[in-house]
């Protein structure tokens, strides 16, 4: 017998927000900032603001008012990019970009006790609609101990480096664990025992590890 989970009214209340570029900009333009949402407990969902264009400076009178106020009353609009459930329940996250990385990362700690690392991909797009659409896809993970939320499992809290280079994640107890981010390699934990630490990352040093 096989059971199949599926949501019939998605989650609506955001329970966590965070900004990020997750996605590779074109060369010569501006990184676009995405909102990445947690709705409920465990949809992750990534949005796009979009704004209208100005008015344009060259018009005058009665033109230019009337394409001012249109303008003003249409406020941002919220696009979709991509909503995915994960099926469990998200306890902490934080965005970063890897050392020679070209987007941002999602670091996600989950009820499952585990740590992952989460990159938004964009799919082949369709050739009737020529729309590009995009999923969540994880990269590494790493297991910080038993299923569930106990106060022991470091999970609850999770922070990470400016530069890209590592994740600590922590629990309620006070129990640390520190992932070393590294490209093309395997990602290894380490166990931190006291609480406070520093760490030599070849880098110079930052507020992060304290």
């Amino acid at each position: 017998m096989n059971l199949v989970a599926y949501t019939l009214k998605p989650p609506t209340g955001v329970s966590r927000a965070l900004v990020g570029c997750f996605l590779e900009g074109e060369e010569g333009e501006e990184e676009e900032e995405l909102l990445a949402l947690v709705r409920g407990v465990g949809t992750v969902e990534i949005v796009q603001v979009l704004t209208p264009p100005p008015p344009s400076p060259g018009t005058n009178g009665k033109e230019g008012a009337q394409e001012a106020k249109e303008w003003e009353g249409n406020g941002a609009i919220l696009h979709t990019l991509c909503s995915q459930p994960t099926f469990s329940a998200i306890r902490a996250w934080a965005c970063l970009r890897p050392v020679g990385g070209t987007k941002d990362l999602l670091a996600v700690t989950s009820d499952a006790g585990m740590l992952a690392l989460v990159e938004l991909v964009a799919r082949p797009a369709n050739t009737a609609s020529h729309a590009v659409a995009y999923h969540l896809q994880r990269i590494a993970s790493l297991s910080l101990g038993t299923s569930g939320c106990p106060r022991s499992v470091p999970g609850q809290y999770v922070a990470a480096d400016p530069s890209g280079r590592a994740v600590m994640v922590s629990s309620i107890d006070g129990h640390l664990t520190c992932a070393v981010v590294l490209r093309n390699a395997a990602t290894g934990a380490i166990e931190l025992r006291r609480s406070r630490v520093g760490g030599d990352l070849g880098k110079p040093a930052d507020p992060f590890w304290s």
